[in-house]
């Protein structure tokens, strides 16, 4: 729909539409970022929403796409509406990006109708690349589908490491103040997962975030997912899950501040997960204790004030 070639751009819709994905393509972007190098580029105030009620089984359907490098991104006070049969994002980051800010914005990303693919992937906001200094903040998140016929992997926010041979690093990420709602198989309302020896992803700062994870679909659910990761700060989360609260797997120094982590009415969970993970540190939790499980070589520091 529209392919940002310059630096130095703003884009103010003042509320107005912009449709995507109504030619019937194999694939379809809102604004597709593929220029190398650009800087400070501001989107605000746009409804940009993807324009087929049933989309082509194979449809990339990403409300934004960055595949190249871009400094100082500023995302503010939109409205995405993303439809797919496939896998597929509102927002997708695979370039070196710095300076990205997301805030007072709605995502919503759904998958419909009867996919064939074997694994499907559903993100409200996906980055698979090299990132720094990251703020995602004030943001409505809602991903879910209206087919379970096939695997799905759903997050509201996903920051993965890449499978190629590059040594890639997501740095300085805060992410808080936000509403994420997931309701799928397999559902991750934030999902942080670094590939060994290939990707870094640390100093990380999630707080005052609310979660609702699986209220109608069988499968995982998951409100945070720390995945060899470093330097990892959480406080005054509240997350409401049909299966794991917190979970943390292979990471070191993580730190739990004034978190509160229940089950959704009628399903049981647990409430905090932790694997080969050490130096993790848990300050005023209000959990059931009984709903937590460690593994024999992890280490749990608890703390009541």
């Amino acid at each position: 729909c529209f392919n940002v070639l310059a630096n130095n751009n703003t884009l103010d819709c003042h509320g107005y539409n912009i449709t995507y994905g109504t030619a019937g393509l194999s694939s379809s972007l809102g604004f597709d970022f593929s220029s190398k190098n650009m800087n400070d580029t501001f989107i605000r105030s746009c409804n940009i929403n993807h324009g087929q009620s049933i989309p082509k089984i194979n449809k990339a359907g990403h409300g934004i796409s960055i595949s190249d490098n871009l400094n100082k991104l500023t995302i503010f006070n939109n409205t995405f509406l993303t439809l797919s049969g496939n896998s597929m994002s509102s927002f997708s980051f695979s370039g070196n990006l710095t300076n990205i800010n997301i805030s007072y914005s709605n995502f919503t990303a759904k998958t419909i109708g009867t996919p064939t693919a074997d694994v499907i992937f559903t993100r409200g906001i996906q980055f698979e690349t090299n990132v720094t200094n990251i703020s995602i903040h004030n943001n409505l998140i809602f991903v879910n589908s209206s087919t379970s016929t096939n695997t799905q992997i759903m997050s509201g926010l996903a920051i993965l490491g890449s499978y190629s041979n590059k040594v890639n690093s997501a740095k300085n990420i805060k992410i808080y103040d936000n509403n994420i709602f997931v309701d799928g198989i397999n559902s991750f309302g934030i999902r942080m997962r670094a590939e060994a020896n290939r990707y870094e992803i640390e100093d990380i700062n999630i707080f005052s975030n609310n979660f609702t994870l699986g209220t109608t679909e069988t499968g995982i659910k998951t409100g945070i997912n720390l995945t060899k990761t470093k330097n990892a700060r959480l406080w005054n989360n509240i997350i409401k899950s049909g299966g794991i609260g917190i979970a943390i797997t292979n990471s070191t120094n993580v730190t739990l501040t004034n978190d509160s982590i229940g089950c959704l009415q009628g399903q049981d969970c647990t409430h905090i997960l932790i694997y080969n993970s050490h130096d993790v540190i848990s300050t005023n939790l209000s959990i059931n204790k009984s709903k937590v499980t460690i593994n024999p070589s992890s280490n749990l520091t608890v703390k009541w004030y």
